[in-house]
């Protein structure tokens, strides 16, 4: 038997190479906090536009644009920017309840402190009108799989895709950094009445 998998989700992992600065550290934790329902996120929501994140936000934009162009190999000149940026602290007993991002493209998260085998739910929500419980668990037959992540870590990922992070386990509060992106450019094409300019 052969077996294709078409229209997949596609998810991209990349890892920073190296250990965040002292500045970068101190910049992230100490930034001044709200709180939400299930947790709490930094008030300043463009915190990629810091001076002391430079070289975290080019190893960001360049994920995000080598990402862009292996999944949609753009035939027009048409690219990928940050639009907000901010930062998530879960304390212990915290979650993040399930959701996606509107007016974003491709979101991400990049992870600055995280537990062993901890990491991101994914979440499919198609229509499935028969839920058959499976022997094994794989991508195919699950309703949710988590990508287990590291620090440094950085996962991109269509914003329509609806995602989850359970409660944290541990006494260390868990900060990730997440981010939404749009387009510039030219998508679609004039002669199928589909030309949006950017």
């Amino acid at each position: 038997m052969i077996i294709e998998s078409i229209f997949p989700s596609p998810i991209g992992i990349f890892n920073l190479g190296r250990d965040l600065s002292n500045e970068e550290v101190s910049f992230l934790i100490n930034l001044e906090k709200e709180q939400s329902l299930f947790n709490s996120s930094s008030q300043n929501r463009y915190v990629l536009k810091n001076d002391a994140l430079n070289s975290l936000t080019t190893f960001i934009d360049e994920s995000i644009l080598q990402y862009f162009k292996t999944i949609y190999d753009p035939k027009s000149e048409v690219s990928p920017y940050i639009t907000q940026s901010w930062v998530n602290f879960n304390d212990r007993g915290q979650s993040h309840h399930l959701h996606n991002h509107s007016n974003s493209f491709i979101s991400g998260v990049f992870y600055i402190q995280i537990d062993q085998d901890d990491g991101i739910i994914f979440h499919n929500l198609e229509n499935k009108p028969l839920v058959i419980t499976p022997n094994f668990y794989n991508t195919f037959n699950s309703l949710s799989w988590k990508i287990i992540v590291k620090n440094w870590d950085l996962i991109l990922f269509p914003s329509a895709l609806f995602h989850s992070v359970n409660p944290n386990i541990n006494n260390q509060c868990r900060i990730s950094l997440s981010f939404n992106t749009y387009l510039k450019g030219t998508v679609g094409d004039s002669r199928f009445s589909n030309e949006l300019v950017f």
